[in-house]
């Protein structure tokens, strides 16, 4: 492709010495990867997904090229893991040395490529060796999970190659031979990665470059007709037999997406040139308006980048126009042309041979001006082998990786989510709850943390800030039979039964949770209906372990201890959670063996020293089908709860004893929860009372009188009860701030203020509705109210009133400050639902 076509030392280099400085350095750098781990989507999502594979490796393989409605269709990529375990099984080493060895079997085509569209050594080795040791690449080698990039490039590289040969020799027998296989190994890309899809626009230019004005350009361009056909069929299928029209423009409008389409093609500039502080992937704020800073800037980017190609064209200097354009035509598939707003740096993969194409010419002609530029080309491709290098470092595993990828800028909040998940499954849990909170606050719209926090506070018993998460999810939309159901347990825990049977209502008909929801609720009121459930579930195909346990409980609870072990011992399923329940429930009591029970008595112990409260109560229920009497870890968990303050848990898992024993130390307890409260004083003095008629402990009854003469005198300030309701609500103790703010609200003269936190309690609470109301007050009082504005427009969101939400949200970014970190959420907001 050079114009000038002087000699460089570089030609005068054999070519097998200079692929073998290209296998070699690759080698060099990719180094640290074989030390690595699986990470993130390699497990359970997709490498490791599927355990019958991995068993059998030459089973089922035909299924892989069947095509699967909203499933993307990779069926190479899948047959490239089945030789995996094959080989070596699932030894992240042997999956990476394949990775490897492919990426540098896709720098050795790529050297060859460029080698006979230019006839220029220097330049094919200058652009493989760009291509090889750029750290954007690092994801796509050093991820198991992302081996379609090098696996579909390969493809891609000789297809291309192949194809000029081809035409080349159109005058000879063998040109049909050359033809096929090139339409056969794009075909092979096309299965490996969809976006490969472009290869007919790359022909498309290479004809143009390399045959314009010959004989053979009319030709080249008329074989390529099956290209297109495949592209053609392709879209055909991603449409409609995959699925894939819901990726449709309800994201935005297209004037807000062209202005991100060019903010994103910015900053895959910006990493092409200096590929420093990488992550694994990106957040992109969203840009709703011409006039920011940022899409200003991106524009001039792109400006000068279309200024560059015409200049090439005008000048005829075709080298250049061709990797301009050829970097337009490998980046389309990945530009966001469809609005999903996403980056990441293995989206670059092809795209990168155009800019290590055009990076090569720039080091032709530094070291055609001047001998001694060999430095600074040498300097460059040292920088990006030792960023590459200690790039895969950082991939050891999913820690190293996120907590680098969070030290750039752009990072995207999901990782967060994703450290949460590697500290779940490395036993990290203060760890992993820590990183699913940064998630939720970062991604206020995004499920997945919710899902994750949810359980967390189940475990702990935190059942007012479980109840939130699992009503978030309710107001995004998601799987209402399988929250509801979350919701109905954590209800019938609080005792609060009309709430339980509001979400009973919600669930989908004839499902098992909904049966299991039914027994959870009536199994204390309602026996005849409790056992039609029961009744149910026992016949239901689809019996899950919930309805196993549920039917285990109640078929104990009633005394049927035969039909009980019949039961199981028919019943179809042999999971091991089935296994263990009957071992637990049915032979150990069989044999009136109560190693089991006490062991499970421990394990209740364990779990309260360390906090994990609602785990607790989980197995204090099935402790109860057997050893009614067993009430001292009830009231060791309501102790835990008063010492850390959690007020609201402590009564909901005390009012669980309904037995006779330790009554007085039972009220005492329930005297100090609403002592400690400092503004129920009536509740205190009411069960000190009643631990003064039980008891016949003298020190207990001592400490009892002593303390109903301080809550019988005292009388809290309006002062006092704030910095109370203050507390409850940083603490997440809506339900206690709730009453108090009411109370102190016929008395302040703070009017705004508090009407603003009353309505944050409320929608805290899942009351949505209720909160709109007082936010409008604080309105009325303060017209321009950010807090009030941006939590109407919240409020309106999570009531799926998208019209009234983007009103105030609008408002809220007219009024924000500078430097409000809400301003994001509501930007991107407006841009998915407007």
């Amino acid at each position: 492709m050079q114009e000038n076509n002087t000699a460089l030392f570089i030609d005068r280099i054999h070519a097998k010495w200079l692929l073998f400085f290209l296998i070699l350095l690759t080698i060099i750098i990719y180094l640290p990867g074989f030390r690595g781990t699986f990470i993130l989507y390699d497990t359970p999502q997709l490498v490791l997904s599927d355990r019958g594979a991995i068993e059998h490796p030459l089973r089922g393989i035909k299924d892989l090229f069947i095509i699967h409605k909203g499933l993307t269709f990779q069926p190479v990529r899948a047959l490239s893991y089945r030789l995996d375990y094959l080989l070596w099984g699932t030894s992240h080493a042997g999956m990476f040395a394949h990775n490897l060895v492919l990426y540098i079997l896709s720098i050795l085509a790529l050297f060859y490529l460029v080698k006979r569209l230019s006839s220029d050594k220097t330049l094919a080795f200058l652009t493989s060796l760009v291509f090889a040791v750029h750290p954007l690449h690092t994801e796509s080698v050093t991820w198991i999970a992302a081996r379609k990039d090098p696996l579909s490039g390969l493809f891609f590289f000789l297809s291309i190659l192949v194809f000029i040969y081809a035409v080349d020799g159109l005058k000879t027998k063998k040109w049909i031979v050359c033809w096929i296989t090139s339409f056969i190994l794009y075909l092979f890309a096309v299965l490996s990665k969809p976006t490969t899809v472009c290869l007919p626009f790359v022909l498309l230019l290479t004809s143009f470059f390399r045959y314009y004005k010959n004989e053979r350009f009319r030709t080249s361009i008329l074989i390529q007709i099956p290209y297109w056909l495949v592209n053609i069929g392709g879209a055909i299928v991603l449409f409609f037999a995959v699925g894939r029209l819901d990726m449709k423009y309800n994201w935005g409008n297209i004037y807000t997406s062209i202005l991100n389409i060019v903010k994103i093609f910015k900053n895959y500039m910006v990493k092409l040139f200096f590929p420093y502080r990488l992550a694994h992937r990106y957040f992109v704020d969203v840009s709703l308006s011409l006039k920011e800073p940022e899409v200003i800037i991106s524009l001039i980017i792109s400006l000068i980048f279309i200024i560059i190609i015409l200049y090439s064209i005008f000048r005829k200097k075709k080298s250049a126009w061709f990797a301009g354009l050829l970097f337009i035509a490998c980046y389309i598939p990945v530009a966001n042309l469809i609005p999903l707003i996403i980056q990441a740096d293995r989206y670059m993969f092809l795209p990168l041979w155009a800019f290590a194409m055009a990076l090569a010419l720039v080091f032709i002609l530094l070291l055609k001006w001047k001998r001694e530029m060999i430095l600074i080309v040498g300097v460059i491709i040292l920088f990006y082998s030792g960023l590459t290098f200690t790039r895969n470092i950082k991939w050891e595993n999913t820690e190293t990786l996120v907590m680098d990828s969070l030290r750039d800028p752009n990072y995207h909040p999901t990782l967060w989510y994703q450290l949460a998940h590697y500290y779940i499954k490395s036993g990290m849990r203060n760890e992993a709850k820590d990183a699913a909170l940064q998630a939720q606050q970062q991604m206020p719209w995004y499920d997945q943390p919710y899902y994750m926090l949810g359980e967390f506070y189940e475990e702990e018993g935190r059942l007012d800030k479980a109840v939130e998460c699992y009503n978030t999810l309710l107001e995004m939309g998601k799987d209402t039979t399988s929250i509801c159901g979350r919701l109905v347990k954590l209800y019938v825990q609080k005792k609060q039964f009309n709430m339980a049977i509001q979400y009973y209502n919600m669930m989908e008909e004839g499902t098992v949770e909904k049966l299991v929801s039914g027994v959870r609720i009536f199994r204390k009121t309602d026996k005849d209906l409790s056992s039609r459930y029961i009744s149910e579930l026992m016949s239901h195909d689809d019996l899950s372990r919930k309805g196993t346990v549920f039917v285990l409980q109640s078929l104990l609870e009633s005394g049927n201890l035969l039909e009980a072990i019949k039961w199981v011992k028919d019943m179809r399923s042999s999971t091991p959670e089935i296994v263990s329940f009957r071992k637990l429930y049915i032979d150990s009591i069989a044999a009136n063996d109560v190693k089991e029970l006490d062991d499970l008595k421990q394990e209740v112990k364990d779990d309260i020293s360390a906090g994990l409260f609602g785990l607790a109560i989980d197995k204090l229920e099935f402790i109860h089908l057997l050893d009614s009497q067993y009430v001292t870890p009830y009231l060791d968990i309501g102790e835990h709860y008063l010492g850390r303050g959690d007020y609201t848990e402590a009564l909901y898992t005390l009012a669980d004893i309904t037995h006779d024993t330790r009554k007085d130390s039972l009220f005492f307890l329930l005297a100090s929860i609403y002592d400690s409260m400092r503004v129920f004083n009536d509740s205190a003095a009411f069960y000190y009372k009643r631990v003064l008629e039980t008891t016949d402990d003298v020190g207990l009854r001592d400490r009892a009188e002593g303390r109903l003469k301080i809550v019988t005198s005292r009388k809290p300030s309006l002062k006092e009860m704030y910095a109370m309701a203050m507390e409850y609500y940083h603490q997440e103790q809506y339900d206690l701030a709730l009453p108090i703010y009411l109370k102190i609200l016929d008395y302040s003269s703070d009017q705004a203020n508090l009407l603003n936190m009353i309505g944050n309690t409320l929608i805290n609470l899942g009351r949505p509705e209720e909160a709109i109301g007082y936010w409008k007050r604080v309105l009325e009082l303060e017209p321009n109210s950010v807090d009030a504005v941006f939590n109407l427009g919240l409020a309106y969101a999570r009531l799926s009133n998208s019209k009234q939400a983007a009103e105030y949200f609008e408002k809220f970014l007219k009024i924000a400050p500078e430097g409000d970190n809400r301003v994001s959420y509501v930007k991107r907001w407006l841009f998915r639902f407007e």
